[in-house]
């Protein structure tokens, strides 16, 4: 098939080409009698028609060929500004999550500070459990007698304490 399309192509231009060279002719005009520099500014203009693909220069093709880059051109700097956008926001985004993470390294920190090891545990629970052996053998080893009124007791108490402060506010 491309090959197919390249002959088309390739007999359209000898026509075509056929053409020029008869209207230069009526004209009195032949390629190799042209000078160097019409020449020369031939083939500049036979590589711009390969570069931008435009075969026939009319003021419309131009303007089309014009329009088609300015929307390319303008269609890449919107893409660029999103993607400097998204980069921006990334940033910001990778920011917060640095600043995030150096606040929960500095918890993690203070926290492990604050843990005891496990030996340090066993022995606060050996000491714990001494004190309240000890101050369970303290309480039975005190007796309490039957007769006592614990309500007359309280009530002596906050007596003797309402004394306190009166003697020494005066």
């Amino acid at each position: 098939m491309d090959t197919l399309h390249t002959f088309e192509e390739v007999s359209a231009l000898k026509k075509l080409r056929e053409e020029y060279e008869r209207q230069l002719k009526m004209f009195g005009v032949e390629l190799c009698d042209l000078p160097d520099d019409c020449m020369t500014k031939l083939n500049e203009c036979i590589q711009l028609k390969m570069a931008t693909k435009l075969h026939d220069l009319s003021i419309n093709y131009l303007k089309e060929f014009y329009y088609t880059r300015k929307k390319e051109q303008i269609d890449q700097r919107l893409a660029i500004t999103k993607i400097q956008t998204d980069i921006n926001d990334l940033e910001k985004q990778i920011e917060a999550e640095t600043l995030e993470l150096d606040q929960l390294q500095m918890f993690t920190t203070l926290v492990n500070k604050r843990l005891m090891s496990e030996a340090e545990m066993e022995n606060n629970k050996v000491s714990i459990d001494k004190k309240m052996q000890d101050m369970i053998a303290r309480q039975k080893s005190f007796m309490i007698p039957e007769d006592i009124n614990i309500d007359e007791l309280i009530r002596k108490i906050e007596l003797l304490e309402s004394r306190k402060k009166n003697t020494k506010n005066t």
